[in-house]
């Protein structure tokens, strides 16, 4: 048996809940995209795909590695961006901001101890928050909605990051539903 597996930082109630009250006028003006449910928001850190019982302890350990060797940081949401074309983006998401130099340290570190526990992963880090994903190009009223929200520079309250939690992804037509393997507090 397998479990699809990732490393991330997972977000508090009053993050979560900023976000929320930003995409809600977004959800509105895009009635036709997919928005992932907001239990699913976090940061990813790594993406290790389907792994073993024994790879998903060595992926515990791993982020224990890292997590002992970085301090805790503050970060916080806000601002949106997509990835793709704007009349076609593949993602809509939120940015990272604050101490985003400990976050990529973090990441790194992340992905060395991943190394020496020969885990393959995403390489690619861009820090963000993904809010939807999308399969079809959207409608020019959309557009136009999605780019008029990407001009809002709205910054969330600070987001202390104090942990790496190692992640299960169940696929379900609904969507993901994420649940915490593991935590590994940073610092210790």
């Amino acid at each position: 048996m397998t479990t699809r597996t990732f490393l991330a930082i997972e977000l508090d109630d009053t993050t979560r809940a900023f976000i929320a009250a930003q995409v809600a006028p977004l959800r509105a003006a895009l009635p036709g995209v997919r928005f992932v449910g907001s239990a699913t928001w976090h940061i990813t850190l790594a993406f290790l795909g389907e792994l073993d019982d024994a790879q998903v302890i060595a992926a515990q350990g791993a982020a224990r590695v890292a997590a002992t060797a970085s301090a805790p940081f503050v970060l916080h949401a806000g601002g949106l961006g997509t990835f793709g074309d704007l009349h076609a983006p593949r993602v809509i998401w939120v940015g990272v901001g604050g101490d985003v130099q400990a976050l990529r340290a973090t990441q790194a570190r992340v992905a060395a101890a991943l190394a020496e526990h020969a885990l393959r992963h995403d390489e690619r880090f861009s820090p963000h928050i993904t809010l939807a994903r999308l399969r079809q190009p959207l409608a020019p009223p959309e557009a136009a909605a999605l780019h008029d929200a990407l001009a809002d520079p709205t910054q969330g309250p600070n987001l202390s990051v104090t942990a790496i939690s190692v992640m299960r992804s169940d696929l379900a037509p609904t969507g993901a539903r994420y649940t915490c393997l593991a935590r590994a507090p940073l610092g210790q």
